[in-house]
């Protein structure tokens, strides 16, 4: 894989250390109104019975820089974190956030 390539999820700006609001670009070939669109399939598969953890994660890696800019730009409570990003909460994507926040492994 090429460093410069655009399509590469590793395209990303790397925070400086200690940089707390930390915005990353978006990725290429989404928009606000896709992200969102991406957002609400992830609450309504929440919804479900069996939610697909594969399409959650999936849907969760590409919204990250717009949960990241509701996060550090609004400051949400807790409660409406929750509705608007329900599998955020869980087990699988607090370790997924935290990886993509810090690019630490939190279980280690």
């Amino acid at each position: 894989m090429k460093r410069g390539n655009q399509d590469s999820p590793r395209n990303v700006k790397k925070p400086k250390r200690f940089e707390i609001n930390f915005l990353p670009n978006m990725p290429s070939g989404e928009n606000e109104s896709s992200m969102e669109s991406k957002r609400l399939e992830i609450v309504e598969e929440m919804k479900k019975r069996h939610p697909s953890s594969t399409l959650i994660a999936q849907y969760m890696d590409i919204t990250f820089s717009l949960r990241r800019k509701e996060l550090v730009e609004n400051e949400p409570s807790v409660k409406e974190t929750l509705q608007r990003w329900p599998a955020l909460f869980r087990e699988s994507q607090i370790i997924a956030e935290f990886n993509r926040i810090t690019s630490k492994n939190l279980k280690q």
